[in-house]
């Protein structure tokens, strides 16, 4: 009857019955579990039993699993993540294969086999999860369950959809693209920090997606490495995506648009849209069809762009003399969802149109349009040289002797060697040479984008 119990795990049913491979064996060493062997035991792929194995009778004939059972040393223990795939007319019950990163079993030279186990409708404790199975329709999200032991095989008990705790908004995206930074919006708790988020961890039916300015996500929170960390996150369908974007090509019904992140969409034409237009839309956060197509022209405020963060995106604007209004001579902030065309190099001393907003303490810039060099700014000069003829570090600003003594705070000195703006450790020292620019604040001239002079 061959040599003793084994473990096995089931790498595949078919119409002949269950094939096992033995633990750490090659993945061509199968055994056959007829179905009159396996009796009334519903075996899935994944899930391991212990079998008596009987070679075949030539080296080229699989074996026989014989003596099959549970094998109790290998039943996931506790909470469990998976997607409903399919439903078993046979047995009666639903499937769920586990997702998670390790979510495959491993058997012999790195192959893998993911873990899938059955449930009848009676194991759900979940009254949205039942309705929608009873009414035949597949729920494309994560569940969670526990795996038990039967008379007839291992089953999924206490089955119900994963609740999520918290929505979040993407604010900066890694360049590689792999991963984000999310605000929280919405949560049982406010939470003040930036959450991490991997595109690896977004679940979405059709793989993973890609990372959008202002994409809203349902996810829970856990503690990561330097912080929290983003788990469970699907894409909120229901917030729709909203950002400036230029015409690459127009028909009389349809235009083709070229989003912030640099993708391309496609939606109606609302007419006069050309070429080269930028335009304002909203599109699906799944979707590449764009909706609310309408034509912009840029803000309002004619300004000068005199701080800027390639890295995080970020930025600072000032207005013209003579632009601005009730906000003349107040710094505005930019964010990278907020700027356009993103073809367009943007630097320190960048002329730009903009609407700003907020209150005076807490300036922004939205609908910030790139404009090209030459524009006239008045009142704001980009080529200026000077000598540092005060330092006040402690305080935090200083003076430069240019045409006229002008004051300049940490925040617009750029420190080449650190590639970061502020004195940090090494404040410029008197008498040494810098170039910048000059901008009209409410408080008067002053000096924006201040840095040392190579010699």
């Amino acid at each position: 009857m061959g040599g003793k119990l084994r473990s096995c795990i089931v790498t595949e049913v078919d119409n002949q019955g269950a094939w096992l491979v033995p633990r750490g064996s090659d993945p061509s060493d199968r055994y056959i579990a007829s179905i009159s062997t396996l009796d009334d035991l519903i075996v899935r792929p994944g899930q391991y039993f212990r079998a008596r194995l009987k070679e075949g009778e030539e080296p080229w004939d699989s074996g026989t699993a014989l003596e099959v059972m549970i094998d109790k040393n290998n039943i996931p223990q506790g909470e469990k993540r998976g997607i409903i795939t399919d439903y078993d007319p046979r047995t009666e019950e639903w499937i769920i294969a586990a997702v998670r990163k390790k979510k495959k079993q491993r058997y012999g030279r790195g192959s893998q086999v993911n873990f899938h186990v059955g449930f009848p409708i009676s194991n759900i404790t979940d009254d949205i999860l039942a309705a929608q199975l009873q009414d035949g329709n597949q729920p494309k999200d994560i569940v969670i369950y526990e795996v038990s032991e039967t008379s007839t095989g291992l089953k999924a008990v206490n089955v119900r959809l994963l609740k999520r705790k918290y929505r979040g908004k993407i604010r900066n995206i890694g360049p590689d693209g792999q991963y984000a930074f999310l605000t929280i919006e919405d949560g049982p708790e406010p939470i003040k920090e930036d959450v991490f988020l991997r595109r690896e961890d977004v679940y979405s039916p059709d793989g993973p997606p890609v990372f959008a300015q202002n994409q809203v996500y349902l996810l829970n929170l856990t503690d990561g490495e330097k912080g929290l960390k983003a788990i469970d996150a699907i894409i909120d369908k229901e917030v729709r995506l909203r950002g400036l974007g230029i015409v690459i090509w127009a028909d009389t019904n349809e235009v083709g648009i070229e989003f912030s992140n640099g993708e391309t969409g496609y939606g109606s034409n609302p007419g006069g849209l050309e070429n080269g237009n930028m335009v304002s839309y909203a599109r699906s956060p799944v979707s590449m069809e764009v909706e609310q197509v309408a034509k912009e022209t840029g803000g309002e405020t004619l300004g000068c762009i005199i701080k800027y963060n390639p890295r995080t995106k970020k930025g600072s604007i000032i207005p013209a003399e003579g632009h601005g209004e009730r906000y003349w001579g107040r710094i505005a902030e930019f964010g990278p969802d907020d700027v356009f065309p993103t073809s367009m190099e943007i630097y320190e001393g960048r002329p730009v149109m903009y609407d700003p907003g907020g209150d005076f303490d807490n300036v922004t810039a939205s609908n910030v349009l790139l404009l090209d060099r030459e524009t006239h700014l008045p009142g704001i000069r980009t080529d200026c040289e000077g000598y540092i003829d005060d330092m006040e570090t402690d305080r935090g600003f200083g003076f430069i002797e240019s045409d006229e003594r002008l004051f300049f705070h940490r925040s617009n000195y750029y420190r080449k060697d650190a590639d970061r703006w502020g004195f940090g450790d090494d404040p410029p020292e008197e008498g040494t040479r810098v170039s910048h620019g000059v901008m009209q604040t409410h408080k008067g001239p002053a000096a924006f984008n201040v840095r040392l002079i190579d010699n």
